[in-house]
């Protein structure tokens, strides 16, 4: 049997996503009927149409992956940035006379300083071995008559990488005391988030994102049923439907403005134009969902929508919160 990347595609999408034929039935309806789906669903003209769930997995796939590489491409830009304004052929060492890191381009005699404990200005990437710091601490006594060790100096020790991050702990003290165990934990967590990479983090935070959402599918849904709870023969199963179209479609669509800043030479007043007008749209689109699956009036259907957005968003803010402090902590 002869294979094909075009056959392995076809395969993929017809018995995973089930996107064949039936994603040309559902993409019009999906897109310009708010809810219309959700309502052939329920009343069981579901032939023609995507199913709820694989509808959902495409579009959160599309999404997250255009996600994750928007945050590579962020922190290439970055890492040009801090490379094209770094002059060729640099020396760096450690000035201990002055205190200060030091830089010497070729013709000059005299380095120049450019981070000092002073200003507390750290100029130099820590993820880099070859720019290492001292060991060194310095000493400092508080008001109270306690000795700890200054934030310049901790700095110093989380850039030497030939530290452990409990090596860093043992050479800090922030007082007299001990640290406890889990202020020690803590400050271990610190110098391993100060070491890794901005795009590190990203990419570890956007990796757990996917689950965190798909885990406020069947809350909104319960938002759902608590905002139309009166509708005795609606099941929660019938709400976990809508929620997952309005889910995909804002995947669809947060896809689509992903990919307009990705393209390289769209003009940034265009990506502006594009995300402004995604914006109401969304919100148009989840006003009118509500309105036509549930058939209430404009003024009851507004306030509704006010509630259930209102609360929704409050979930997932503390929801990315929690799942922030999650990945930070398994850095």
């Amino acid at each position: 049997m002869k294979w094909s990347f075009r056959g392995f595609l076809g395969d993929l999408f017809e018995h995973y996503l089930a996107l064949d034929t039936k994603i040309g039935h559902t993409l019009y309806p999906f897109f310009f009927k708010p809810g219309q789906l959700t309502l052939e669903y329920i009343t069981g003209r579901r032939a023609h149409y995507v199913q709820p769930i694989r509808l959902y997995l495409f579009s959160s796939i599309v999404f997250f992956f255009l996600l994750a590489l928007l945050g590579s491409e962020l922190d290439l830009q970055q890492v040009s940035a801090f490379n094209s304004n770094e002059p060729e052929d640099v020396e760096w060492t450690w000035g201990q006379s002055q205190d200060s890191f030091l830089y010497s381009l070729p013709g000059i005699s005299n380095p120049r300083p450019i981070w000092t404990p002073q200003n507390s200005t750290v100029l130099l990437s820590p993820k880099d071995k070859s720019r290492n710091t001292p060991t060194d601490i310095d000493l400092e006594i508080s008001t109270d008559g306690e000795m700890g060790t200054s934030l310049d100096s901790i700095i110093h020790l989380a850039n030497d990488l030939t530290l452990t991050p409990e090596e860093v702990v043992e050479k800090s003290r922030i007082s007299k005391s001990d640290l406890s165990p889990t202020e020690r934990q803590i400050f271990i967590r610190l110098v391993r988030i100060w070491r890794t990479s901005v795009g590190d983090i990203y990419q570890l935070i956007v990796r757990n994102i996917p689950f965190m959402m798909f885990l406020l599918v069947p809350l909104f849904a319960l938002l759902l049923k608590l905002a139309y709870f009166r509708r005795k023969n609606w099941l929660v199963l019938h709400h976990i439907v809508h929620s997952l179209h309005l889910h995909s479609f804002f995947y669809l669509l947060g896809a689509f403005v992903l990919l307009i800043f990705l393209i390289p030479g769209i003009p940034s007043i265009i990506q502006q134009i594009v995300l402004i007008g995604s914006i109401f749209w969304l919100i148009g689109y989840g006003w009118q969902s509500l309105r036509r699956v549930y058939g209430r009036s404009i003024t009851k259907t507004s306030i509704t929508f006010l509630f259930i957005v209102g609360l929704y968003f409050f979930l997932v803010l503390i929801s990315l919160i929690t799942e922030i402090l999650l990945s930070l902590f398994f850095i």
